[in-house]
């Protein structure tokens, strides 16, 4: 008798606790940070829209994260994006799609981005990209499917009625972001500010954060002897992310040879109570005219044991591209 009374007091705590968190996500303003790929340089856009064109090919690109698989409706997040290069006006355009799925559909995020980058001579053998990125979002927020306290019963299990009042509410927003890469033959860097501007195109008021992101890596090739080339490459770099009050520096390496690339990162959070995330381990593929790529996201925190690692999984299609057009004042970075 005591047993049940503790359970229907526990339900009791858990649905109230859920009624004032749902209150408070309606009502108030709300921010969040963004979803970002372990593969940051599979699709380069993404990471910073002066990227885009950058490769002087046509790419298509297809994107799937599947966040913590082993906890039942994580995050799934999905991108698609294809960028092109126009060599008589010297600039880059790409259109991406992105997807966040948490929770059996209790948060929806859906953004389409566009992209346009000029490209040009910034210095004596250094180039440059420089770009603004118009976003659409649609945010949606659910409480349909969701199972509530006073749904569960111990003699009967789980029932399809609930006191819970019904939310599905979208926000939508209109964003622009800009970009800004630097480049040679070895060395690049640059600086993405993400949401630099906001527009509320809703009754609801849902806030990004502006993000910045700050990118340092080079590309060397290693060679046996001066007259004999290996294809041996690697390539360290360093990203730097600040959203909010979120702080989070990347620091990786990547090795190529002939078609086979193999990188390792680690994710630090620069929040002392937190400290080093994760470490990533990805392997490559290049076809040429496709690239596979796939993560694993080793989780160094105590969230390892719940989530067992992060899976990720990258192709990119090379569209009209040829050695000739590849190899004009294109930038050395990570294709992973």
């Amino acid at each position: 008798m005591k047993l049940n009374k503790l359970n229907k007091t526990i339900l009791l705590l858990k649905r109230y606790i859920t009624l004032i968190f749902i209150i408070l996500l309606s009502f108030l303003q709300t921010k969040s940070q963004d979803i970002h790929f372990s593969q940051q340089f599979s699709n380069l856009p993404r990471l910073n829209p002066a990227f885009a064109g950058i490769s002087r090919c046509g790419n298509f690109t297809l994107n799937y994260r599947n966040q913590s698989p082993s906890i039942k409706n994580a995050h799934n997040t999905y991108s698609a994006t294809y960028q092109q290069f126009v060599y008589g006006i010297h600039s880059g355009f790409a259109l991406s799609y992105f997807k966040n799925n948490v929770g059996n559909n209790a948060f929806v995020q859906n953004n389409f981005d566009f992209i346009y980058a000029f490209h040009f001579k910034a210095f004596q053998k250094t180039f440059a990209s420089l770009a603004l990125q118009t976003s659409f979002f649609t945010n949606k927020v659910s409480n349909v499917g969701q199972i509530y306290s006073d749904m569960i019963y111990l003699e009967t299990g789980i029932t399809n009625q609930t006191s819970e009042s019904t939310i599905n509410q979208k926000y939508k927003i209109l964003d622009f972001s800009t970009g800004l890469i630097f480049y040679n033959d070895i060395y690049y860097y640059g600086l993405a500010i993400h949401h630099l501007g906001k527009i509320n195109l809703s009754q609801l008021f849902y806030v990004y954060p502006i993000k910045y992101t700050f990118l340092l890596g080079a590309k060397f090739e290693v060679d046996k002897s001066k007259n004999l080339r290996t294809d041996f490459y690697f390539s360290p770099n360093i990203l730097f992310v600040q959203q909010s009050e979120f702080q989070e520096i990347n620091l990786g390496i990547y090795f190529y040879k002939d078609i086979f690339t193999l990188g390792i990162w680690t994710r630090m959070s620069l929040i002392p109570y937190i400290g080093n995330d994760a470490v990533i381990f990805i392997l490559g593929i290049n076809f040429n005219k496709l690239k596979i790529g796939y993560s694993y996201d080793f989780a160094t925190s105590k969230l390892f044991l719940k989530s067992f690692g992060i899976h990720e999984i990258s192709l990119n299609f090379k569209i009209n591209c040829s050695e000739k057009i590849k190899g004009k004042n294109t930038i050395s970075c990570p294709s992973f």
